[in-house]
């Protein structure tokens, strides 16, 4: 009995600590950003991160193509974003697409990526500031009245840099 009780925790435990959940954040009306997928993506450059966004449709004529092209409603996608912090660069890695029984209905992965400019005031732009002020300590402080932001590369650098 105890060699039983014993085996089923062992299989509980194991099958609780690797449960993903994610912490998904408003950015939009229509748009998330998991949280607890920030991760480094050091392949891509030291101050590169990937995330994950989740897209609401919103009616749009690129939604209606997706939605003709799968001949069925898709009510959300999902993207993994691949944020470059030092060069201010996004790229798209991989999109899923998902119907209205939230079943994935199309899978689209990126194997060479195409970087582009951070574009103010857009979506882009919430996901690179999320992403890199979430990864990055941020102070500000006050030298002869006034303020600067400085920033800590978390990853081998233990001196303070000025931000741009």
């Amino acid at each position: 009995m105890k060699k039983k009780l014993f085996f089923v925790f062992i299989i509980i435990s194991v099958v609780t600590c690797c449960v993903y959940a994610a912490d998904w954040k408003r950015m939009d009306r229509k748009m998330y950003l998991d949280a607890s997928s920030i991760t480094p993506c050091g392949q891509y450059g030291d101050k590169t991160f990937s995330v994950w966004s989740k897209w609401m449709n919103n009616g749009s004529d690129s939604w209606k193509r997706l939605e003709k092209n799968k001949g069925k409603k898709l009510p959300y996608k999902k993207v993994q974003n691949i944020v470059d912090c030092e060069n201010k660069k996004l790229a798209v890695k991989s999109m899923v697409l998902y119907d209205a029984k939230e079943n994935a209905a199309g899978r689209y992965e990126k194997n060479k990526l195409e970087w582009y400019s951070v574009v103010p005031e857009t979506m882009g732009e919430d996901i690179y500031s999320y992403v890199c002020r979430t990864k990055y300590i941020v102070r500000q402080r006050t030298i002869f009245g006034r303020s600067d932001n400085y920033i800590r590369f978390p990853i081998g650098v233990k001196t303070w840099e000025r931000t741009r």
